[in-house]
């Protein structure tokens, strides 16, 4: 009831009530103060939501929807972190270094190799379990971040030499399949 007190001392002050247990001055006092003390507590919880260190769902939430899409599933301290992280990203960032942390702001984690030859960045999540609107997401967000004059490849494959290696066919064999190399992750993930 901090702003009781403040009420009745400054009314107390001014000697024009008297301020007894009972009265219907008091009892009209303390009906402010608890309408004032929660309008209070929600200014601060306000300011609050309104920092990235201090917010919780709420504020969060406002932050993500302006840097990506809402994040509820993870922690608070991850999303703050990755709020962070985006928000740190400047016009120098196009390097493989700053697409690194670009992807650590999405909470995803990827291999990021430049190849000048064919003047593209190569991209390579290490999750191998995305569903095709997560592949789609990441491809928005890395066109959405880079240069138009940057090409990008975002490799999205599920298998690798190993992988095949280990099933029972010869090279002869999958190369008499005729599949693409979308066609073999598909066969490899079924």
């Amino acid at each position: 009831m901090f702003s009781f007190d403040n009420m009745s001392e400054a009314m107390s002050a001014f000697g024009i009530y008297d301020l007894l247990i009972g009265d219907v001055i008091l009892r009209e006092l303390e009906c402010y103060s608890a309408v004032m003390d929660d309008v209070s507590d929600n200014i601060d919880d306000a300011i609050g939501e309104c920092f990235i260190e201090t917010a919780e769902e709420s504020g969060l939430a406002e932050y993500e929807k302006i840097v990506g899409p809402v994040r509820n599933s993870l922690s608070l301290a991850d999303r703050r972190n990755m709020i962070k992280s985006m928000i740190a990203l400047t016009a120098n960032d196009f390097t493989p270094s700053g697409l690194q942390r670009f992807f650590n702001s999405l909470g995803i984690v990827c291999d990021v190799v430049e190849d000048p030859c064919f003047y593209n960045i190569l991209i390579t999540p290490r999750a191998r379990n995305y569903s095709s609107a997560e592949k789609r997401f990441i491809k928005e967000r890395v066109a959405g971040f880079l240069p138009c004059h940057l090409d990008f490849v975002v490799e999205f494959r599920t298998a690798n030499w190993n992988t095949y290696d280990s099933f029972s066919r010869s090279f002869d064999e999958w190369d008499s399949m005729n599949y693409s190399w979308n066609k073999l992750d598909e066969y490899n993930a079924g």
